[in-house]
């Protein structure tokens, strides 16, 4: 699926608007490495149905204060917010062996 994904953004590129195209072939094969790793990680938060992450202050204040926002906005932010603890995760595992 991801091989997929990357050919059809790459075949499509020269269609994309620049700043989508900056987006999709630069961060969002990142992102997809990063939710591969989830998926596969046993105890990842994103298998417990009870997880539930405040959005970051700066996404509430662009909300207008406003707790809607839309299903791919809160997928977003549940990835990067558990991408960001898995990242925190590595470095103190690394850190704890010196």
């Amino acid at each position: 699926m991801r091989k997929q994904l990357l050919s059809k953004f790459r075949a499509e590129k020269d269609k994309m608007p620049p700043e989508k195209r900056t987006l999709v072939l630069t961060h969002f094969p990142r992102f997809l490495s990063l939710l591969e790793e989830e998926i596969y990680e046993s105890n990842s938060p994103i298998w417990d149905p009870e997880f539930r992450q405040a959005p970051p202050s700066h996404v509430q204040q662009q909300q207008g204060g406003s707790s809607k926002s839309s299903d791919s906005d809160s997928l977003a932010m549940g990835l990067a917010t558990i991408a960001a603890s898995r990242k925190r995760a590595v470095e103190d595992e690394s850190g704890s062996g010196e």
